[in-house]
């Protein structure tokens, strides 16, 4: 074999950054090959003398080359060759040989071996890794660039015909180039566009980044446009692409109103504070309009009427609910009404010289009122004014219920000393069915860090602590809109900025229930990590109080168990093996060890347990259209 020698400058730029393993016995040659490859610049050379640490190096790291001593492993260099080639591992391998045995070796490089090198002269192993180094980049520089011409060419034709947005070209003032979409927009033919001038139907309306689109017929669009330089014809010219934003910048008012609005009423218990929003955000939107306020009270209801002053201007009292409005109730759509209300819906004489838009307020199937939108007759209400109402209108209908919610909680709360067991359970019962596949979601964490504090020696009369604190851990819930908590999909981040406020949220509305105690800190705490990535507060390790570490194995092993809008449940093997991986990162590692020494059997009766006690209380709330899911009960293998 001919050896080409390389300059020592020109050898440290080839082998620069590679990393090398030696699969030999003894030390003796790792140090030769060391000396060889010291100075060529950053190389990494590890050894190894075993077939274990030789898979597991190459499964674990990528290493650039593999060098294998022949002499001491015989037998072993088929092997290597046929396990590289099955866990598809490309490594050149490199056979170090003493001169009488290349007879033996010459049929393991048409197997796979790129080369092999005298054992006397290794200063040639320089040069076969760059030249392998070289042959791998040009495989892949060459792999990428046919990928790219392949993208490049099935992208082109449909990029730009099939495009939505609006494309073209322009060149010296007129239109060169329009794709389908600019033909669709502006109404003109293909035809009709070629060679026509750009400012004959493009006028500019926010520097250089909005145009007006007059259609042909006189109709004006808003275009968002994004241009730059190209060469057409090799000529200079100008590539436009335009995209409709007329529905968006009409909608941009309205939206900035429901975000303020959303974020405003965000969590707020109190309905003269939600009222007082309504009337202030509504109000510029309807031209003078008076607002009113319908609510069903017992058989009745009531109506305040609200002055622009923000303040009520007037109640009135119906003590029956005509049949007319008890019809419109059933209907969750806007209406309007223009002649003689007073007789055809039973409202007082004060609304019998004005026309009316009622907008519902109902939340799922339950109806709270209307809102009632009143002014002199003249112009139908417009379709954007009855969409915002009718958005602020769901809005308020999530509200009310929260606030009925947070209402028959402190209710429940005061008579706690008396019942505390079936009020609780019943209660966060109900509100676990407002996510709905969360059905006593409440009831069984509570019982599973009950059982696990047991385990862990608890006082018992500490327990009450970790299973009402389990009870409500998620009751801050209650100030979390529907639209975030039963999101099917995955949360953005101000969703989920949202989201993560439920455990302060329920942390106040609980702080001065007194006898709750140490409850409270599972209420608090119940999403820290033990390595302290967890939230509200970022605590770590034994800085997180024990009953809120105990309730995280609860929260975990049933979130993994049970059914969720996302993916199916798991059974308890899996979520004992995923608590198990997260030991000392999530979980503290001495409780985990107690945990997973508890059988599987016990955590599936206490589940069982629970679908069977909560099915005849939960009847009570949700009777008689209760649904219990019994599949919701984990078969182990």
């Amino acid at each position: 074999m001919n050896f080409v020698y390389i300059h020592k400058k020109d050898r440290e730029e080839m082998v620069n950054q590679m990393k090398v393993l030696c699969y030999v016995k003894g030390g003796k040659i790792p140090q030769q090959v060391g000396r060889v490859l010291n100075g060529l610049g950053t190389v990494k050379l590890f050894s190894t003398s075993s077939r274990d640490s030789f898979q597991r190096e190459l499964l674990s790291e990528d290493y650039d080359f593999v060098l294998i001593d022949y002499e001491s492993f015989p037998e072993e260099l088929e092997r290597a060759i046929a396990w590289l080639n099955g866990v598809g591992k490309q490594v050149p391998l490199i056979i170090l040989v003493e001169s009488e045995n290349i007879p033996s070796i010459t049929r393991y490089l048409n197997k796979g071996a790129a080369d092999y090198v005298l054992k006397s002269d290794l200063s040639h192993i320089p040069h076969i890794l760059e030249r392998e180094k070289r042959e791998k980049n040009l495989q892949k520089q060459a792999h990428r660039l046919n990928q790219l011409i392949r993208e490049s060419e099935s992208r082109y034709g449909s990029i730009v015909e099939s495009s939505q947005d609006a494309i073209l070209v322009v060149q010296d003032g007129r239109i060169v180039f329009a794709n389908s979409t600019v033909s669709f927009l502006s109404r003109y033919s293909k035809e009709e566009l070629l060679g026509m001038e750009f400012s004959n139907i493009f006028e500019s309306y926010d520097g250089e980044r909005e145009y007006l689109l007059r259609k042909k017929g006189g109709e004006v669009l808003i275009m968002e446009a994004s241009k730059g330089p190209i060469q057409w014809l090799n000529r200079d010219a100008t590539l436009l692409t335009l995209r409709d934003i007329t529905k968006r910048k009409k909608a941009e008012g309205k939206l900035k109103t429901l975000f303020n609005f959303s974020l405003e009423v965000n969590g707020v218990l109190e309905l003269e504070k939600l009222k007082k929003s309504i009337v202030q955000h509504l109000t510029p939107y309807i031209n003078g309009s008076s607002i009113h306020f319908l609510f069903l009270k017992n058989n009745g209801a009531k109506i305040e009427t609200w002055s622009r002053g923000n303040k009520i201007g007037g109640t009135f009292l119906l003590k029956k609910v005509p049949k007319s409005i008890e019809t419109i109730l059933k209907e969750n759509v806007p209406k309007e009404f223009h002649n003689d209300i007073t007789k055809r819906l039973g409202l007082p004489q004060e609304f019998r010289r004005s026309s009316l838009l009622w907008i519902p307020i109902r939340y799922q199937r339950k109806a709270f009122g209307a809102i009632l939108i009143t002014k002199k007759h003249g112009e139908p209400f417009g379709e954007d004014v009855k969409e915002l109402a009718m958005t602020i209108a769901s809005e308020m209908a999530v509200a009310l219920e929260n606030i009925a919610l947070f209402q028959n909680l402190r209710r429940a709360l005061s008579n706690l000393q008396k019942s505390y067991k079936l009020t609780l359970e019943t209660l966060v019962s109900s509100l676990d069915y407002r996510e709905h596949e969360t059905q006593f979601h409440s009831i069984r964490v509570a019982r599973y860090a009950t059982h696990l504090a047991r385990k862990l020696g608890i006082k018992t009369e500490e327990l009450k602590y970790v299973y009402w604190g389990g009870l409500l851990h998620d009751i801050g819930k209650i100030g979390v809109p529907d639209s975030i908590l039963l999101k099917p999909g995955t949360l953005s981040d101000e969703e989920w900025e949202e989201m993560r406020k439920h455990p302060e949220i329920g942390y106040k509305i609980v702080k001065t229930v007194d006898f709750l105690g140490k409850a409270r800190d599972v209420i608090l705490y119940h999403h820290e990590r033990w390595d302290g990535t967890g939230y509200p507060k970022g605590l770590k390790g034994e800085e997180i109080p024990i009953y809120a570490r105990i309730f995280a194995f609860a929260d975990t092993l049933d979130a993994i168990t049970t059914d969720r809008p996302y993916r199916s449940a798991k059974s308890f093997k899996d979520a004992l093996k995923e608590i198990e991986r997260n030991k000392g990162s999530q979980f503290d590692p001495k409780i985990t060890e107690v945990f997973l020494q508890i059988p599987i059997d016990e955590w599936i009766a206490i589940r069982r347990e629970v679908l069977l006690e909560s099915t005849g209380k939960i009847k009570l709330v949700y009777k008689p259209n209760f649904v219990i899911n019994f599949e919701s009960i984990i078969q182990e293998e």
